[in-house]
Formats: structure tokens, C-alpha cells, sequence
């Protein structure tokens, strides 16, 4: 067949191209050598076969080919690249989804001579995405007359290779002006080019209109009463473990399934011919293990219960209806067993005294497929025989159900396990049934598969963006027309879905979350089988979908006409009599609390104010009066379910919080909601249902404001002091609100009391927002912008650590000097100044923690010293991070050192390195262990001769080091950081040898990673890094005899470079003016080469840069500039320093304020 012979080669590389299709003899006269892709950059249109609205938005249309819109797959590029860990996430592949299949026509502009077709589609099973099981091609010169040109169909294939594959046509031999090609679409189909090789037509060219006329779509016939063995009108009978009340069905509850029995209680006629048992729940856990499978079929055959109990329903119903020949037909279900999803590992169970395993990850697919065999065969057999023992007169096994929704072709051998239960099943004479979701994959070849009558499910009733709903009350029925289309297309029946919402009164919460209501369910309900009916649908195997038992008899026992006509009708869709209704369009009202504008209006008063017996919404507003300056306890007690809830004050539009809570969705929720404003308003309430049958109550209270919790909070005012006295241990809340931030400073009366200050935003999670607590008579200060609503009410709490009095300053300024204090997060570090010496000294609180940052310039380093102050003030550790403006939270460690029970150091220590070429800070956190724990901070120069861990030699890792150890048994240590990931490398020179271990930061003894290898071998190792890349590590390289050595931090290093480039020549200006001046310079040269210049103005780095010429500008008029430029390379080695002096001056456009010094020398 002919390959791309018009697109980059090349791009084919990364992923593998196959031909899926034999090829054809080429076309007679064809030159071969003139062919082109006449389809190149040609526009095209896409058609689905059943277009579905819900469908539509899962077709990919690439992004990446925006400079070829409308001609991603004529634009001649080759999706084979990975992007991340999959390929079909590459940008040139168009994906499409379902709708049966996809019609391609591309338009060539002109008549063409067509040799051959070429497309390239993906199989990438593991993501859903397989190749079309059959691809036709049709040519037509005006583009409605079509002409069949060609058509393959794919080998079945179990394979999980990832591939591109190109399917193709040769041969075509035809002219035409439009190309279609027909691909069948699985779950996902992707393509990436079509390629239509071909040239200008010729006198003699065969013409499109010589080819066969293309086929008429021809609907297949539905399965025949014959094909499903009898069943026709097919009710699913839900099996609940461990829910007798929803799935363990009595004689009582089947006597309205197998016969209709009417308001009055006569029995009218037949219903369901026939039931399916199946289990509800998870598929892939709830039977992983062979117990499961026993008791689900014990439960079957329980006396009494499910098949027992249809036994003697469908017996009552026969001698009353006096219908002495008819059997309810039954079908049983077969468990699903997932080979890669199982949740517990290890044997199924055993067979016939064999342990069988289906696991993937545990055994081959060869052995997991024939595991699963025999599961089924045992199954299926025991189903049998039990049937059989049980000897029940009045049912018929027809056959069983393959459980899962879709043949998921992701997973290996999944079309043979299901061909081999077909096989298994007919030769037990008996049928295979199965309802797949709308347009799963196989449900357009399910005879291929084995299966004697499929019913394929609309997802209708589900979906609540199908109208009717809360945007339209019009019936949405393109669904279920599609569905209608899709089952005659392939000669499928269909199954009918309802469920509880049609007789749950009012306003309920769908699936989704969304508004939903009874009267439109209802609705939805007859849309089925007014659709059905009309399609003939009814006369073939039809499904019934109803959920738990509960549902149909909640419409059989009904009161309310409505409800009850659904029994009713849904009796006479299946006995072949039922007149399709006419569906109302009549809006119902929203109720009212859906939305800001149409809230819930309650009673303000002490006491319950609202119940909620529905939960009508995912959310539902309320609201009630509040006065000028007053404030209520509102109190949310779920009945049933979860709700959480907030509270705002009414505005015209939606408002920001007051309050919320979220953390305890269960439990008895309370809220102080306060009106700060000046004038009165609405309270307002939103609570939100996190079940869809949550039930709850709303109570208001008067607050006590005692100051003993946070509902009974003292009112903290605002720009004013506040007065306080509390006892050691004892608690007063406060509540604050009315301002868009918060400064509050707590003063203690008296050196020797000591309270500690505690915000909260939410009066349920228990979380502070803020925390202050700084020891006896220190200053408790918390800063604290509101980003809600300026009526959100914040608590505060004063917790007493000894007797004594205090006074709360609220936005005024405490009278005297606040005492300088720590921060205490990371947003509130204290700055101090870096200097050798001691930088700062205090003490520390219980658990607490001080939080500190300096500043540190590029190539610097530091030792950060924590030194505790007396033998009884013990601090607990030191950890260091490097600055960044984002939050603390994403800032891992960069060195730690920390006291616990199993050592308690005398001081910590802690080296920090800044390796990047630009200042930063270092941030300092102090934790505390001793309440009142003194101590101080200090920095010092380290000294960098390699004699210990804290004296170690600089490592970079662009160089390796080159080392010399004098004496066996010596220590050389090396400090190195910047790196996600080490990769250590020490080779040994001259016959030394030498072993290398690696630390931690700080005092830490344990090896992290080390390599001791005999004699002069080369030792290495790897480590990940888990912390900032600028974490400092430290290797002790251990000398086992005199040497020298090279050690580096990754693989491949050149050794260390030792040698300066050259100083930069002609330094000089090109141009001065009264506000700036352009420098420019000679390249400077290096023996291995030169990274950047350091540009100085006065002393101070203003730019490091690549090139040779630096614009300064915004200088000052009539000053003199003294400039210095430093040559540096990889491994930072400077250069001399050229200087040069300018003088900015009122005058343009020359050079004679500039100086020139070439002689100065090591500036």
C-alpha cells in the first residue's frame, strides 16, 4: 500500500507506524512517481452518524493546530509523540466520541485522479481508544451522488501496544472531486491526517460514476421472541447486600411485577414476562472474592425470598387470572470480574479444589483469562443445578446477563470472556443478555460477541441538562430518538428508565446536583414510551429500569392519581395496548429559596423557625429581619444527611459571607450572624444539602454574651480599648466584626501575667486563623485582613495562663512602646540584620514558634546558630527555608535540626548557602519546647578548610572537585546543594582509596547514602532530594590511604576549573546622555569559556548579562557614574575587573563625559 509520501518522515520515529489492512494491487496507468497529496491543506467537513448533543463536547478538536484551523487533518503533520504519559493527549490528533461512526468528506477543490487513501488513527487501548472495526471510502464528483470505492475491516486484536496505525486504500484508480471516508467509532477513535495520493486527471482517467453506486443504510431486524427465548418485557430486580428493605424481595412485592393489578385490587392482566436478578453496587470490589459470589447466590435461593417468592406470586397470579401455561421467565446475572481493578489481592477462590487468581498484576492474561473461565463455567453451572434442585413450577430459566455496561476493550481478553460465557451459556441452552450504556462499545456488533438479544440503555431520565428542568419545561427528546435510531440501526431493543423522582413531591436534587421535580420526571417518563411505541420498539425484548423494590411499589400503592398512572401505563406499554400521551409543556414554578432573589422569607424569634422535610436543592437561601446593631445565634440541626451553611446580610446582589460551616456536615452547627450597620436588614441563610434526602432544621437564640463560648462571645467594639480579667486555665471569647482587618494587641497588667491570644474565622472547625502567645508579660499582638464580608464575625479567645488582668486594644495603639517581637508565621517574620555575632535573643513559649528572616547575598553562606540560655530553657529545633513570595505552605525545608525524646542537643547549628546569582532571604523558624525558654540566634563566617561538617569545602555542580587526602584515616567534608536529584561520583587517583558517605544539615549522624567500595574503585551513589534544591548536604570523603581523588555530584563532570578568563578589553560607552549610557566591551576569554558579566554601578550589581553592551538608564544630570564589569564562568571564577567613570550632563549624542581607566586593576 502506499505510505505518507507527502509528510515529514521523520515525526514517525517516536511511535511505531503499522499497516492494519492488506494492500491492493496499484492502479493501472498510475504514474507512481507523480503522485502528491492533493489533499494537503484541503478543507473537510465531519459528520456522526447519530449526532448527539450530550456526546458532542467529548470530540476532541486539537488545539495545537491553530495556525491550520479547520485542517488538522489535511495539514500533512503526524501525531507520534507522547505528551506527558500518553500519546492520545498529543495536540495533532483529532478524537471522536461514540455516535456509531464519523463521515470525513474531504473537498480536493477540483476533480483528481485518486491512486490511493491513506489515514492514520491510534490504538491506545489502556485510555479507551481503539481503531474502527471497519473503514469505507466513497468518492463522488459533486458531493451528494456517492460511489463505493473500498471498505476493511479490522482483525480483532487483544494486543495493549501502544500504536500509530495507518489504514488504507490503494487501487481507488477513479477521479473525483470529494473523498468521504466511514470510520466506525468505539468509545474514542483517533486520527491524525488523511492523505489522498493522487495528480491531475488525465483523458482516460475511469471516472467516480463507473464505481459501484454507494449502499443504502439498512436497519437490522430487533431480536425475536425466538432469539431471547420467550423474554419480552424484561423488569430488573435489584439485589441489595446487606439492604433487606431495598433488595430481598417477598411474594407480596412480586405480585404487582408479574401481573397489573388495578386501583380496586383485581387483577387485570400480565405485566412483566420476565425478571432479571442483579446486584447493585460496585461490580469491580463486591465480588472479587468467591464469598461474595455465594452468598449472592444463597440469598437467590433462599426460601421465600427472591426466586422462591416469584414462584409463588407468578402462582397466585396464574390460578387468578386462569393462565395455567404461563412461567415467569428469569435471568440471572453473572458478577463482573475486573482482572486489573480488583481491590484485594490473592485467589478468587477455589474450583474444584483449584485456587484461581484473575489479578494482572499477579499472573499472566493468559492465566487470568483462563481463570476466568472457569469461574463462569462454575457459576453458570451452579445457577443450573440449584434452578433444577429448587423445582419451581412456575419459573423458566431463559438465560443469563453479562453485568458490566460496555466491552471494555482496555481490558485483555475481554471480548473472548465474553464470547467463551456466550458459548458456555448455549451449550447450557439457555440465552445471553445484556443492557449497555447508550452506544457502549459493542453494541454495534454484539452478535459478534455471542449475545442473543442486547437492550441498550437512552441515560435519559439521568441527565438533567435533558429537559424538562429547571431552564425548560419542553420535553428534550433527542435522546431518546437517537436511541431509537441506534437500536434499529443494529437491531437492538432498548430499556425504559424511571425511578423514585417521579413520585418524590415537589422539588428534589437530581444525580448531578441540579434542581429536579416530580411533575417533569413524570414528564421524561412518558417521553420513553411515546418514543418507543411510536418506533415499534415495544414489540422486541425491552428492559425496565425502576431501581430498588421500593419504587414500583411506591407508584402500585399511590394515592395520588399521578403517581399511580405510572404503574397503570407502564402495564399497558408492555401488554401492547398503550396510547402514547400527550406531554405537557406547562412550567412549574420554582420553589422558593433556590436562588439570592427568591429566598425563604422566615420569622425572627426565638426558637425553631424552618424545617425541611426534601432537600429541594443543592442550595437553599433563607432569610429573616434583623434590627441596627443586633445579633442572633443561628443553629443548623440536620435531620437526615449532611447540610453545612453560611450566613450574609441582604444586598440587592449577592453579598459576601459573614460566616460559614463547613466541618461539620453531620453534626449540630452554630453561627453568631450580627448586623454591624446602622440601619436594619435581612439576616440571610444559604445551607446546602451534601446528600440529596438531607433533612434540617433552623433555630434562632438570643446570644447570653458571658464571654464562656463562642455563641455566648463578649461583643469586642471597635477603635476602643476593652477591659478583661480571667483566672489561670480560664477561657474568655470575644466576638469581633465590622471591619474590613483587624490589629489586636493584648496587654498584660504586670510583668508576670501571661495570656495567649487565639482568632477563629470558623465557630466549628476548631482551626485558629491566628495565634499569638509570647510568655509573662510580653505583648499578645494578631494582625488580620478580612477577605469576606465586613460583617463576618471572627471569635477571639484569651486563654489565661496565670491570674491576672489585661487590656485589649481593638485598631487604637496600646499606650507606651510595644516590645519588638518575633513573627509568628511566615508571612510575619521578624527581618534582623546579617552580621557575625549574636542577631538576636529572647524567649519562647511552650510549643510555640518564632519565625525570623536575613538577608543573604548571591555566592554567600552562613551558620545559623541556635544556642539555648540556661540549663532549664530548652528550645526544640531550628529548620531554615529559602524566600519566596508564595505562600509557606509550598516551601520545603532547606536544613533542619530539631530536639526529641531521643536527643536533646546543647545549641543547633545550621549552614545556609545562597549558590544563585541574586540576593534572597533566609527564613528562620525557632520552635519551642520549655515554656518561657530563653535563647539566642547568632550567625558566623564558616571557615571552609574541610575539617569538619560545618568547615566543609564548597561543591559545585557544574565542576567536579579535586581533592588530596595526606594521611589514611583523614576527613575531608564538602558542602553541596542546588540539585533535585545526586547522582555522588569519587574516583580515586594513582591507586587511592577513598570512601564517601552523605548527610543531613545539622547534627545529624545518620548516612543518607554512602559507598565504600575495596581498593581503587570508583565509589558512587544516587539520593532524591525531598526538600528545596537548596537544601545544603554534606560528603565526608573518608581517605583508606593517602591520594588524591575527583568527586562530583553528577556523572560526566569536567574536573574543577581553577582558572579566570581573561579581564573584558575596550571597556567603554557608545553613547552618553543627561540621563544614561550605553557600555559596551570585548568578549573576554576563558579556557573553558565564559558564562556572564557582573556589571557594578558605584559598588552595585545592576545586571548580570550574557552579551557585551548594557543600556543604564535613569541616571542622575551633572553626577559622575563609576562602572566595574567582572568576567565569571561556570565555575565562578572572576575575572579582573575593568573600570570606567561617566559623567551624565545636560547635552545629547556624545561620549565625552566618559572616562576610560584600563590600568586599575582587582576592583
Amino acid at each position: 500500500m502506499k505510505r505518507l509520501n507527502t509528510v515529514n518522515r521523520s515525526a514517525l520515529a517516536a511511535l511505531m507506524a503499522v499497516s492494519l489492512f492488506p494492500a491492493a494491487a496499484p492502479g493501472a496507468g498510475a504514474n507512481e512517481s507523480g503522485f502528491t497529496n492533493v489533499a494537503l491543506q484541503r478543507p473537510y467537513t465531519v459528520t456522526a452518524h447519530v449526532p448527539d448533543s450530550d456526546l458532542a463536547p467529548y470530540d476532541v478538536r486539537t488545539a495545537g493546530d491553530t495556525d491550520t484551523p479547520g485542517r488538522e487533518l489535511t495539514n500533512g503533520r503526524i501525531a507520534a509523540s507522547k505528551v506527558g504519559d500518553a500519546y492520545f493527549a498529543n495536540a495533532e490528533w483529532n478524537g471522536f466520541s461514540r455516535q456509531v461512526a464519523r463521515d470525513i468528506v474531504v473537498d480536493l477543490g477540483s476533480a483528481k485522479y485518486i491512486d490511493s487513501v491513506v489515514g492514520g488513527f491510534l490504538r491506545e487501548r489502556h485510555a479507551a481508544v481503539d481503531l474502527p472495526r471497519y473503514a469505507k471510502l466513497f468518492l463522488s464528483d459533486n458531493g451528494t451522488d456517492w460511489y463505493a470505492a473500498g471498505e476493511r475491516t479490522k482483525d480483532h486484536s487483544t494486543s495493549q501496544t501502544v500504536e500509530r496505525v495507518e489504514l488504507g486504500f490503494d487501487g481507488v484508480d477513479a477521479t473525483a472531486r470529494y473523498v468521504k471516508l466511514e470510520a466506525e467509532v468505539g468509545m474514542f477513535t483517533f486520527m491524525d491526517e488523511i492523505v489522498v495520493n493522487g495528480r491531475e486527471p488525465a483523458e482516460g482517467d475511469r471516472p467516480a460514476s463507473a464505481l459501484p453506486p454507494a449502499p443504502a443504510i439498512v436497519d437490522r431486524p430487533p431480536p425475536t421472541l425466538e432469539d431471547s427465548g420467550g423474554v419480552h418485557h424484561l423488569y430488573l430486580s435489584y439485589y441489595y447486600p446487606g439492604r433487606p428493605e431495598l433488595g430481598d424481595w417477598s411474594k407480596e412485592e412480586f405480585k404487582s411485577v408479574v401481573a397489573h393489578t388495578d386501583a380496586a385490587g383485581d387483577r387485570t392482566g400480565w405485566m412483566f414476562d420476565s425478571v432479571l436478578s442483579i446486584p447493585i453496587g460496585g461490580s469491580y470490589f463486591d465480588f472479587d472474592k468467591k464469598p461474595a459470589w455465594d452468598a449472592y447466590l444463597d440469598s437467590l435461593f433462599s426460601a421465600n425470598l427472591h426466586f422462591d417468592a416469584l414462584d409463588q406470586a407468578t402462582g397466585e397470579a396464574k390460578a387468578e387470572l386462569g393462565d395455567p401455561d404461563r412461567r415467569t421467565k428469569v435471568v440471572v446475572s453473572i458478577p463482573y470480574l475486573a482482572p486489573d481493578q480488583s481491590a484485594a489481592s490473592g485467589s478468587w477462590g477455589e474450583v474444584n479444589g483449584e485456587p484461581l487468581n484473575v489479578l494482572l498484576d499477579e499472573v499472566t492474561p493468559e492465566q487470568s483469562f483462563d481463570a476466568r473461565k472457569k469461574i463462569i463455567d462454575w457459576y453458570t453451572g451452579e445457577v443450573e443445578r440449584r434452578f433444577a434442585e429448587q423445582g419451581f413450577e412456575h419459573l423458566e430459566l431463559a438465560g443469563f446477563y453479562w453485568y458490566h455496561e460496555e466491552i471494555g476493550f482496555a481490558t485483555v481478553y475481554e471480548e473472548a470472556i465474553v464470547r467463551h460465557t456466550a458459548d458456555r451459556v448455549h451449550a447450557l441452552g439457555k440465552k445471553l443478555f445484556w443492557i449497555p450504556f447508550y452506544q457502549a462499545n459493542g453494541s454495534t456488533y454484539w452478535e459478534e460477541l455471542g449475545f442473543d438479544a442486547v437492550m441498550m440503555q437512552p441515560n435519559y431520565m439521568f441527565k438533567s441538562h435533558f429537559a424538562p428542568n429547571q431552564y425548560s419545561a419542553t420535553v428534550d427528546l433527542s435522546r431518546l430518538k437517537n436511541t431509537a435510531a441506534t437500536a434499529k440501526r443494529f437491531g437492538l431493543g432498548v430499556e425504559v428508565e424511571g425511578d423514585y423522582h417521579m413520585s418524590w413531591p415537589g422539588w428534589g436534587t437530581d444525580y448531578d446536583g441540579q434542581l429536579y421535580n416530580d411533575e417533569y420526571a413524570r414528564r421524561k417518563y412518558y417521553a420513553y414510551l411515546n418514543e418507543y411505541a411510536k418506533a415499534g420498539l415495544n414489540e422486541t425484548v425491552t428492559g425496565y429500569y425502576l431501581g430498588a423494590k421500593t419504587v414500583l411499589q411506591g407508584f402500585y400503592n399511590s394515592t395520588d392519581p399521578k403517581v399511580r398512572d405510572i404503574y397503570d401505563e407502564t402495564a399497558a406499554f408492555a401488554a401492547g395496548t398503550y396510547t402514547p400521551r400527550t406531554i405537557e409543556e406547562t412550567v412549574v414554578p420554582l420553589p422558593a429559596g433556590d436562588s439570592w432573589s427568591n429566598m425563604v422569607q422566615l420569622e425572627a424569634k426565638e426558637g425553631d423557625v424552618y424545617s425541611s422535610y426534601v432537600a429541594i436543592a443543592a442550595s437553599q437561601w433563607l432569610k429573616f429581619p434583623m434590627a441596627a446593631g443586633e445579633d442572633w445565634v443561628v443553629t443548623v440541626t440536620p435531620l437526615e444527611g449532611k447540610v453545612g451553611f453560611e450566613t450574609r446580610l441582604w444586598g440587592e446582589t449577592q453579598t459576601k459571607h459573614s460566616g460559614f460551616s463547613y466541618g461539620k456536615s453531620d453534626s449540630v452547627q452554630s453561627l453568631v450572624i450580627s448586623n454591624p450597620t446602622g440601619a436594619a436588614t435581612q439576616g440571610v441563610l444559604r445551607v446546602f444539602p451534601e446528600t440529596p434526602s438531607a433533612k434540617y432544621k433552623i433555630t434562632l437564640s438570643r446570644p447570653v454574651e458571658d464571654g464562656t463560648t463562642q455563641m455566648n462571645a463578649l461583643r469586642l467594639p471597635n477603635q476602643q480599648p476593652t477591659a478583661g480579667a480571667a483566672s489561670a486555665g480560664q477561657v474568655v471569647w470575644y466576638k469581633l466584626t465590622g471591619k474590613p482587618s483587624y490589629t489586636l494587641t493584648l496587654v498584660p497588667d504586670g510583668t508576670a501575667a501571661d495570656f495567649d491570644l487565639a482568632l477563629y474565622r470558623d465557630a466549628n472547625s476548631g482551626a485558629p486563623e491566628k495565634v499569638s502567645a509570647n510568655g509573662a508579660g510580653a505583648y499578645e499582638t494578631i494582625q488580620y485582613t478580612n477577605v469576606y464580608a465586613d460583617s463576618f464575625v471572627y471569635y477571639l479567645k484569651v486563654t489565661a495562663k496565670t491570674n491576672g488582668t489585661y487590656t485589649i486594644y481593638n485598631g487604637v495603639q496600646p499606650p507606651g512602646e510595644q516590645p519588638e517581637l518575633p513573627g509568628d508565621g511566615w508571612e510575619t517574620a521578624m527581618t534582623l540584620t546579617a552580621k557575625e555575632g549574636v542577631i538576636y535573643s529572647g524567649q519562647i513559649a511552650g510549643n510555640g514558634q518564632h519565625w525570623f528572616k536575613f538577608p543573604i547575598r548571591a555566592g554567600e553562606d552562613w551558620i545559623v546558630r541556635l544556642r539555648p540560655l540556661g540549663a532549664a530553657n530548652t528550645v526544640g529545633g531550628l529548620e531554615t527555608r529559602y524566600f519566596h513570595e508564595a505562600p509557606a505552605a509550598v516551601h520545603p525545608h532547606g536544613g533542619f535540626s530539631y530536639n526529641n525524646e531521643w536527643s536533646v542537643l546543647p545549641e543547633h547549628r545550621l549552614l545556609v548557602s545562597q549558590r544563585e546569582p541574586n540576593d534572597s532571604f533566609i527564613v528562620v523558624r525557632v520552635t519551642g519546647m520549655t515554656t518561657g525558654g530563653a535563647y539566642e540566634l547568632s550567625l558566623e563566617r564558616p571557615v571552609e578548610d574541610g575539617a569538619s561538617k560545618l568547615s566543609a569545602l564548597p561543591l559545585g555542580n557544574a565542576y567536579a572537585a579535586l581533592g588530596e587526602a595526606t594521611a589514611a584515616g583523614q576527613d575531608i567534608w564538602y558542602k553541596m546543594s542546588g540539585l533535585s536529584q545526586y547522582a555522588v561520583e569519587a574516583l580515586p587517583l594513582g591507586g587511592a582509596d577513598v570512601d564517601v558517605a552523605m548527610y543531613w544539615n545539622g547534627a545529624y549522624t545518620n548516612v543518607l547514602a554512602s559507598s565504600a567500595k575495596p581498593g581503587d574503585a570508583a565509589e558512587s551513589f544516587a539520593y532524591a532530594n525531598p526538600y528545596d534544591p537548596k537544601f545544603v548536604y554534606f560528603l565526608k570523603v573518608t581517605a583508606k590511604t593517602p591520594g588524591r581523588f575527583v568527586l562530583g555530584t553528577k556523572p560526566g563532570l569536567p574536573v574543577y576549573d581553577v582558572e579566570a578568563p581573561s579581564k573584558p578589553a575596550s571597556f567603554a560607552a557608545a553613547d552618553v546622555t543627561k540621563t544614561g549610557v550605553t557600555l559596551a566591551w570585548e568578549a573576554a576569554s576563558d579556557n573553558v569559556g565564559t558564562v556572564a558579566y557582573d556589571l557594578y554601578r558605584d559598588d552595585a550589581l545592576i545586571a548580570t548579562v550574557t552579551g557585551t553592551s548594557y543600556a543604564d538608564a535613569g541616571l542622575e544630570r551633572f553626577t559622575t557614574y563609576r562602572y566595574k564589569l567582572i568576567a565569571r564562568d561556570a565555575a565562578g571564577n572572576a575575572s579582573e575587573a575593568a573600570v570606567v567613570e561617566a559623567f551624565a550632563f545636560p547635552g545629547e549624542g556624545n561620549a565625552n563625559g566618559l572616562k576610560k581607566n584600563e590600568e586599575r586593576k582587582g576592583e
